[in-house]
């Protein structure tokens, strides 16, 4: 609780995970101080964070609550993609718009969820040129001219499908740039992939 008379300072940053030590293992002694407190949320692997810091000057609120982002830095390295807030959609969303390029999107697994995060940005549509949602192998190869001896080779979740499927929907939406996502997302699938492979490729 805070003190009579004291001044707060709150940050809010953002992290991305997807192997390596659990975020909220490594945040945890964080998690369990009092001043300043740090709140974790999130899910799917992409968490925000936020650090309250409460002193009897709001100088001292601020630069406790810096100094805790420091903290964070440390420990979250690589995982943190943003200091003041900014979701993944929103960043890619501004690096698209100031490059003044534009992203095709091709997804199996995932049910077009990518797509719909992009074009809920703010001059998201404008960035997005192209999207497909390609659960199989016959949508793969209609929608994105991906051949089938490629698919039957390596399957529709694998790394190599993933780099066709990028560069199919870049061909097909005549962007700059093409990204896919597939993978096994359920243990219900029949498949040659461990449950939870996910390739993501990127195509310029």
């Amino acid at each position: 609780n805070r003190a009579p008379g004291s001044q707060t300072a709150s940050r809010v940053i953002r992290a991305a995970q997807l192997d390596g030590e659990p975020i909220p293992a490594l945040l945890r002694p964080f998690v369990e101080r009092q001043n300043p407190r740090v709140e974790l949320r999130g899910s799917m692997g992409d968490y925000e964070i936020t650090v309250e810091a409460s002193c009897q000057t709001k100088a001292a609120a601020v630069s406790l609550c810096d100094e805790t982002v420091e903290e964070l830095q440390g420990i979250l390295g690589p995982f943190l993609y943003s200091l003041s807030g900014e979701r993944l959609e929103e960043l890619a969303v501004q690096g698209l718009s100031h490059l003044g390029k534009t992203l095709a999107v091709a997804e199996s697994g995932s049910g077009g969820l990518l797509a719909q995060r992009i074009k809920a940005v703010p001059q998201g549509p404008a960035c997005l040129g192209f999207e497909a949602v390609t659960p199989d192998r016959q949508s793969k190869s209609e929608q994105l001219g991906i051949s089938k001896q490629l698919l039957g080779a390596h399957g529709g979740s694998s790394r190599q499908a993933a780099a066709a499927m990028a560069l199919g929907a870049r061909k097909q939406g005549e962007t700059q740039l093409g990204l896919s996502i597939t993978g096994i997302f359920s243990d219900q699938v029949k498949s040659r992939f461990q449950p939870g492979t996910i390739h993501v490729a990127l195509t310029d």
